[in-house]
């Protein structure tokens, strides 16, 4: 399951997550439709890690709070593992593959 954030307070909550990732999806990007499709994927093979998404254009600020919590660049689409409110591991664009998600969490510490 995609768990859609829209305020901080969902963001928070996120960020505390023991293992998550964050994704953010442009609902007007060619690039964010193939990225969203290996994302799904991901979820459908790792049920157990919470994926959470942040629509770039109608959550802007949000997602800027993202990049700024995180430190990390931001942009879309973007995935990024988080742990315990840290970024272990980031990707955009065409970059975003279920098989890389999937080795990366494999990895995480």
């Amino acid at each position: 399951m995609i768990t859609q954030l829209s305020d901080d307070q969902e963001l928070e909550s996120a960020l505390a997550a023991d293992l998550a990732v964050i994704y953010k999806h442009s609902p007007i990007c060619g690039a964010s439709r193939a990225a969203l499709f290996e994302v799904k994927l991901f979820v459908e093979q790792h049920p157990e890690v919470p994926v959470y998404m942040i629509d770039v254009v109608n959550r802007r600020p949000l997602s800027q709070r993202v990049a700024d919590l995180l430190k990390v660049r931001h942009e879309s689409p973007q995935v990024i593992i988080v742990r315990d409110g840290r970024a272990l591991w980031d990707t955009s664009h065409f970059e975003i593959q279920a098989k890389a998600l999937s080795e990366r969490i494999a990895e995480a510490p």
